[in-house]
Parts: structure tokens; C-alpha cells; sequence
């Protein structure tokens, strides 16, 4: 390992036309810093040398929050450099070659705090050098933070307007289309910025911009609330209206002189009366962090929420009831491959379904209820109701995370095989006495240790993570994971993964639950 002075040089962080940035050791302290080194061939340079001293000094002389300080520079025989905090997380530029993504809030941030950073400077009347990927890092806990890229010298308008650009380019680009926020943050910041006049976009005014789009997001799911509470109740009237009319036409049965039993009255005036939902969308917090996952194995994921349930058939009616009335708003919520001969999301045999969880009637002859989980449903049909839900499916990390805990139980209730606890696969003389789907409350002893309930049985569930096909390891297929009423105990391991379904497959026994990056 190579040493300068006093620090021991570690791995390249970034590179520039001038200067290289390593992670490197002050051996004195025991301290990891980043160690930004003039390049070689300019270290013989005395006015190229000068020149990088100035920009330390303006570095040091500046104290700005989201800025990392300046802790010593050195001109010695090895070369010439300067050192600051080692910076939490990884570079935007790191997030990109590792692809991984950002939810539309999460840019959001980083483009608020990237920017107010830099607009400090700006204000200061301090100039700047180019902002790349490179100098932007992000945390796992949502920090944000900024090398110093304070300079000498007077601030080009092209270098200010080239690094609001590259910000911008790069967190877009970095945004998941897994989010259905995202379409929307994208589209907004191009009309924004296309209608701003060049030579005034500053720093304080692309802030402005980030908080319009920031606003406009945070407007979206209240008007999304307000025109599912409008149908909602344009429904209830109708059905109360439909109620009234055939009132009055039994009441001219009557009257004709038909005789009707007390039974059939009844059974009449309640069959339009729709059963209601008892289940509501309830999120739990996750920890983020590392886990046991696999057989094993190690793995780490960041905070996020998990459904306690999976999605019910209530939950489900509502989507498809907007799909019906607003057909020409779904294709916001689609997944980027989904095939264009898909048709609807609508699973089979869903009006036999619908009856029989609204209207009292059976289906395979179960007794279904809205608050049973949907089901038949195919993995297009599942990402684009989490999308419109304002949630995503969970990764096979997410999902194991949240069923196994972090010591990575067999089951969610612990590591011995407990007989009647999941909705599982009823053999002779089992104890469930369930033979297919159960409200998903109904197994309480099915419970995660965070909270959330049905995943070992019940149905399983897509998840967002494709991987080789069990069929053809050539293709790659959504992965499904848990137990579901057709899988007896001892194969109900949590670690488990179903490749062997396509996308557009729809079983009886599956279904899925969501999850949001932010609490709801």
C-alpha cells in the first residue's frame, strides 16, 4: 500500500482532469479520510500547484452544512494533496455502476440537499468546480452529502448551469421505475427546466424547482383519496337507488296477489346489499440492516414499511373499479415489460369471485368475503396495483427480511414445525380445517416477527425480483415466495424460492402484499 506522509493511500474513489480522490488511513489517528491528490504529472508544475492550494484554502476557509471540511494539505515528496471526512454511503456514481435505485422521494432529497448545499456557495459569492456524479453520496440512512467543491477565483455561468444539469441528469436516471412517482418527477423536471430562461437558473432557483415538484407529488395521493371517496359514494347512491326500484316492484308483486315467504323477502331486499370490507391497509416499520437470508447467507436492506396483510379482494375491486372509469390513467401504473397484448388486469373468473365476496355466494365452495386475499392474479396484475397503491412489490431480500426476522427463522413464528399455525395444506387428520383461502387475519399464529401475518400459508406471493426459470434457466421469471393453503408444513420453508412460474401465470394460490420505502 502506498504512503503520503502520513496516510496510507487506499482504493480510487473518483478521478478528475487535475486530481485523483482515494479512500486512504491517517496512521497517526487511526482515522479513514478521502485524500484528494494532485496528479503526478501536474506535481512539477509550480502554477498548477499553486492553483490547487488556492482551491484548498477556499475549501478551508468555508464552513457550509452538507459540505465536508478540510482537515490538513501537504506538500511533500510523494506529491501534493489535501484531506477531509471520509464521507458516509457510496457516490451517486457508485449507486449507478451497483444499479441501484432511488424512490422518487428519495431523489427528491438528494437533489433538495445537493442544491442547498450549493446554493450556499452561491450565496457566499464562493465559486465552485464542476459538480459530477462522483461528489454526490447518499447514505444507507438517507444522508446526503457533498465534497468540497469550493474554488478560487470568479464563477462561469456555463460551469453553474453544466452542474445543476449533471445533477439533475443523474438522480433522474437513477430513479426506480418500480415507482409510480417517478413518471411524473421525471416529466416535470424536463418542462421545468425547458421553460426556465438559461442565463437566470442559479442554484436558489433550481431549490425552487425541486420544492414545486416536491409539492406536486406530496398533492398526489390526497387527490388520488378524494376521487376514490367520490366513486365510493356515486356507488353507494346507485345501489340505494337500485334498492328503491325493486322495493317498489315488489311492492306491485303484492299487490297483483303473489305470495312471497318471509325467508325470500328477505333473501330479496339483502341481495343487493354488498358485504363490507373489515380489512384496511396497515403498514408496519421495518428495520433495515443485515439479516440472515437464504441458507445462510448474509444480506443487508434499508428501512422501509411492509402490509401487515396481503392484498384482499376488497382492496383489489377498488383498483379495478378505477381501471373501469378511468381506463386512460393505467398505463402510468404498468411495469416498463409489460406485454401490449396484455388486455386488462382483471383475473379469471372474476365476476364468479366478485359475487362471491360481495353478494354471498360461494366460489370453489368457499364462502369468500372481501377481506380474503385476491388471487389468480399474474405479476403484470400485482406491480401495477402496488403502483397505483402508491407502494411496489417486495424484493426476495425485503420479503425474507420481514417473514424471517433478522436471525432468519424457518417459519415466522420460530424454527420448529407447528402444526395449525398457517393456512397451510389440510392432510388427513390436520388441524387447520381450512381447504383453500382464509380472511387473511383469519391465522393469527402466522405472524412475522414484524407483524406482518400470512406468510408462511394462505397464498404466495409475487415478488419484485426476477431470477432464472425453472423451466428455461436460459429466461428470467418473477420469483414467488411462501407457503400457501396447498403446501404442506414441512415444505413451507421461508428460504424457499418458486421460479417456476412466467409472469403472466395465474394460480389459485397466489397472490401478493406491498410495501412503500416511506411510511404511509
Amino acid at each position: 500500500m502506498e504512503e503520503l506522509g502520513d496516510y496510507q493511500i487506499g482504493r480510487l474513489l473518483a478521478e478528475g482532469p487535475i486530481s485523483r480522490t482515494y479512500e486512504a488511513e491517517q496512521v497517526s489517528v487511526a482515522r479513514t479520510v478521502m485524500l484528494v491528490r494532485l496528479r503526478p504529472e501536474l506535481a512539477e508544475d509550480e502554477s498548477a500547484v499553486q492553483r490547487f492550494l488556492e482551491n484548498v484554502r477556499a475549501k478551508a476557509n468555508l464552513k457550509v452544512g452538507g459540505l465536508a471540511p478540510v482537515f490538513e494539505a501537504h506538500r511533500v515528496a510523494g506529491g501534493v494533496f489535501y484531506t477531509f471526512e471520509r464521507l458516509p454511503g457510496k457516490s451517486l456514481a457508485a449507486w449507478d455502476a451497483a444499479q441501484e435505485f432511488l424512490s422518487a422521494r428519495q431523489g427528491l432529497t438528494v437533489l433538495a440537499e445537493a442544491a442547498a448545499a450549493m446554493g450556499k456557495l452561491e450565496s457566499a459569492g464562493v465559486a465552485h468546480t464542476p459538480l459530477e456524479p462522483e461528489h454526490v453520496y447518499l447514505s444507507e440512512e438517507g444522508e446526503v452529502r457533498l465534497m468540497n467543491l469550493a474554488a478560487s477565483g470568479e464563477q462561469e455561468m456555463e460551469e453553474r448551469l453544466a452542474s445543476i444539469q449533471r445533477l439533475a441528469e443523474s438522480v433522474l436516471n437513477l430513479l426506480s421505475s418500480q415507482d409510480p412517482a417517478t413518471p411524473l418527477v421525471q416529466s416535470r423536471f424536463v418542462e421545468l427546466l425547458q421553460a426556465e430562461e438559461v442565463a437566470g437558473l442559479t442554484w436558489a432557483r433550481f431549490q425552487e424547482l425541486v420544492a414545486q415538484v416536491r409539492g406536486e407529488l406530496r398533492a398526489r395521493p390526497s387527490e388520488t383519496k378524494r376521487l376514490r371517496s367520490e366513486r365510493i359514494q356515486q356507488e353507494r347512491k346507485r345501489l340505494k337507488l337500485r334498492k328503491q326500484i325493486r322495493g317498489y316492484g315488489f311492492l306491485f308483486l303484492l299487490l297483483v296477489g303473489c305470495v312471497v315467504g318471509g325467508n325470500a323477502v328477505l333473501g330479496y331486499f339483502n341481495r343487493e346489499k354488498p358485504k363490507e370490507p373489515s380489512i384496511q391497509a396497515t403498514f408496519l416499520p421495518v428495520a433495515g440492516g443485515e439479516f440472515v437470508f437464504g441458507e445462510g447467507e448474509r444480506a443487508t436492506v434499508r428501512s422501509f414499511w411492509v402490509a401487515q396483510h396481503e392484498v384482499t379482494i376488497g382492496q383489489y375491486a377498488e383498483f379495478l373499479e378505477q381501471a373501469a372509469e378511468f381506463p386512460e390513467t393505467m398505463g402510468a401504473y404498468a411495469h416498463r415489460d409489460e406485454p401490449e397484448d396484455k388486455g386488462s388486469y382483471q383475473p379469471e373468473d372474476w365476476e364468479a369471485i366478485y359475487q362471491a365476496a360481495f353478494f354471498g355466494a360461494s366460489y370453489e365452495g368457499v364462502a369468500l368475503s372481501p377481506d380474503y386475499p385476491v388471487f389468480g392474479v399474474d405479476f403484470w396484475d400485482a406491480f401495477a396495483y402496488a403502483a397505483w397503491a402508491q407502494g411496489r412489490l417486495p424484493t426476495v431480500e425485503e420479503w425474507e427480511r420481514v417473514a424471517r426476522g433478522e436471525a432468519g427463522r424457518r417459519y415466522p413464528w420460530g424454527d420448529e414445525a407447528v402444526e395449525g399455525l398457517a393456512n397451510l395444506k389440510n392432510e388427513e387428520g390436520g388441524v387447520d380445517e381450512v381447504e383453500f383461502w382464509s380472511p387473511v387475519d383469519a391465522f393469527a399464529g402466522d405472524r412475522s416477527p414484524a407483524g406482518a401475518i400470512g406468510m408462511a400459508g394462505n397464498v404466495a406471493e409475487w415478488t419484485a425480483t426476477w431470477g432464472p426459470s425453472g423451466q428455461d434457466p436460459e429466461s428470467e421469471v418473477p420469483q414467488i415466495k411462501g407457503g400457501s393453503f396447498a403446501d404442506p408444513l414441512e415444505s413451507a420453508g421461508l428460504w424457499e424460492v418458486d421460479s417456476s412460474k412466467p409472469p403472466g401465470a395465474r394460480e389459485l394460490y397466489l397472490g401478493f402484499r406491498m410495501v412503500r420505502d416511506e411510511a404511509p
